[in-house]
């Protein structure tokens, strides 16, 4: 951030947006570095599922499993909308594309999500 501070423009985009795009491509290139790596995560030893966890852990399945089923950009506009919190504006500024353009995408990915994960209950 501190190399690329003399090449903000204000007129391109807010500050923060600037900086999100910094973290983004920082997390994209470590991930890229590790490869198909899987990550690991370590529960803590007083972890107690909750009851309902059987079907939580089913919908998050289905989820990871809808969500890896979208194209690249489209995982990443989901991402950046409901990770991030971040508006359609926003994300169209930081990707580049029109609002419009990132309304659509983010309606058809979403489409795509519940279609998979309704599909995904019947069979169960």
């Amino acid at each position: 951030m501190w190399r690329g501070l003399g090449s903000f423009d204000s007129r391109k985009s807010s500050l923060s947006t600037w900086l999100f795009t910094i973290a983004r491509n920082c997390l994209t290139d470590y991930f890229r570095a590790q490869g198909n790596k899987p990550v690991e995560v370590e529960m803590p030893s007083d972890f107690e599922p909750l009851s309902e966890a059987p079907r939580a852990l089913d919908l998050r399945r289905d989820l990871r499993q809808a969500l890896g089923g979208l194209g690249d950009r489209e995982r990443e506009i989901v991402s950046l909308k409901f990770g991030a919190a971040m508006t359609n504006r926003k994300i169209a500024q930081l990707l580049g594309i029109s609002e419009s353009n990132v309304g659509t995408i983010l309606y058809r990915s979403l489409n795509k999500i519940k279609t998979q994960i309704e599909g995904g209950m019947q069979n169960d």
